[in-house]
């Protein structure tokens, strides 16, 4: 079977290297270059060295990921650290890892509503089956649990900073999917995180070689402008390059773009496709002069703060991976359409300064 392929990103060459193993013939579209989101830049001055445009690390509990690695021969290139998270709460840094942190973190509420909180938490660590928590928001999930207090003091300003004003159409089973994992991904009770040394690039190169050697076409920076359907199993896919038929197409990138380039139009998948909304992540990367702090991931609970958390790169990689430099990833959650969007680097360093120096005292960029 010939099967076009659309997408090249972590999903899209997946797909391709499974699909190829199993005898078929396949083209792969890639509008720009491999990677998706988990693309990155090779590290300045570090030959065979990337770091990603957006923040990246494994969990224990990512067998599948974790096992592709170790089948492409990069397994000894693992990383695994211990690393540490915290809110911004009330002026200072409170540790948010352990239950014992969790009980002192007062921005919570009083200890009755901490109490909860960790009880409530405990249901989606100990519950494997997320389809019960999907057809409740996480608000209904906390006031089922006697906890609105402690989730409006938590998790009401965390969602707020990641989802807009959609925060309150968000499932629980958003929570379980950050919660489970992470639980499964502690040793002795303390969070162990993962990353593939000199960047998870070079697991997009070795793919990328494992395709070559499966016979997989990748045509890469061919944006998909147009499928046509030619029958029940037969489709012409145009690209500014020129045009190909197959028997399928897997289709990796955001449906939206599907349904606008399918002809004729599925109506289904055009209604569908029009009710996604999209939050884009806007991430600053900073080289920061010396060690900021002891955690590695620090969200943001402060409505005066301009950033919705940092991530300290080099709390989980060490800096002699990058020549003694210490990062720094500034992250945001927005709308595409949000101002922070059309700043340049500069002017959005200058505005989250003053907040930076709050999270960070004596910060030096």
């Amino acid at each position: 079977m010939r099967v076009a392929l659309v997408g090249g990103g972590i999903t899209g060459l997946t797909a391709a290297t499974r699909l190829a193993e199993s005898g078929h013939e396949i083209v792969l579209y890639e509008a720009s270059s491999a990677g998706g989101l988990a693309a990155g830049f090779p590290f300045p001055g570090m030959e065979g060295v990337w770091l990603e445009k957006f923040y990246h690390h494994l969990f224990r509990s990512d067998l599948h990921i974790v096992r592709f690695i170790e089948e492409l021969g990069l397994g000894a290139d693992l990383i695994w650290q211990t690393s540490r998270s915290g809110l911004f709460a009330d002026g200072r840094v409170w540790p948010f890892g352990t239950p014992l942190e969790l009980l002192r973190c007062r921005p919570i509420g009083g200890l009755l509503e901490r109490l909860k909180m960790g009880l409530s938490l405990r249901v989606f660590q100990k519950t494997s089956d997320w389809d019960q928590f999907d057809a409740m928001t996480c608000e209904e999930f906390f006031a089922s649990r006697s906890c609105l207090r402690g989730y409006r003091g938590l998790w009401e300003p965390l969602l707020k900073a990641k989802f807009g004003d959609a925060y309150a159409r968000i499932p629980a089973a958003f929570l379980w999917g950050r919660i489970y994992p992470r639980s499964r991904s502690r040793e002795k009770g303390v969070e162990t995180l993962g990353y593939l040394r000199g960047g998870f690039a070079r697991l997009m190169q070795a793919m990328m070689v494992r395709l070559e050697e499966r016979g997989v076409l990748v045509r890469l920076h061919h944006e998909v402008q147009r499928i046509e359907r030619l029958g029940p199993r037969r489709f012409r896919v145009h690209t500014s390059r020129g045009a190909e038929v197959f028997d399928r197409i897997i289709w990796t990138a955001p449906p939206a773009q599907l349904a606008r380039i399918l002809e004729p139009p599925e109506e289904t998948l055009t209604r569908l496709a029009s009710r996604i909304e999209y939050v884009a992540a806007c991430c600053l990367i900073l080289f920061v002069k010396q060690r900021l702090s002891d955690f590695y991931w620090i969200n943001n609970l402060d409505p005066e703060v301009t950033f919705g958390g940092c991530i300290e790169h080099t709390n989980l990689v060490p800096p002699e991976h990058y020549g003694g430099q210490r990062l720094l990833y500034v992250i945001n959650y927005l709308r595409p359409d949000h101002p922070y969007m059309r700043l340049r680097s500069e002017d959005l360093l200058r505005l989250h300064l003053p907040s930076l120096a709050r999270l960070y005292p004596g910060f030096d960029a």
